[in-house]
């Protein structure tokens, strides 16, 4: 009878998730690429998730209402 490694089935969920979120980015950010709010942005054309975070700060809804 195999015993279940519990910590390394949540550390496989772990690495999953991330790249779930990743590619969800990655997807949102090339099919919104000429959207004004990513425009607006200091990403030069650069639409890969890492550049994305690095320039993009964290906002409220009420941030990008005028975007809406």
């Amino acid at each position: 009878m195999e015993i279940l490694d519990v910590e390394k089935v949540i550390a496989d969920f772990e690495v999953m998730i991330e790249n779930v979120r990743r590619e969800t980015l990655k997807m949102i950010l090339e099919e919104n690429r000429c959207v004004e709010y990513l425009q607006n942005m200091v990403l030069n054309g650069r639409i890969d998730p890492e550049s994305f975070k690095a320039c993009v700060p964290l906002v409220t809804h009420k941030d990008l209402e005028p975007y809406i």
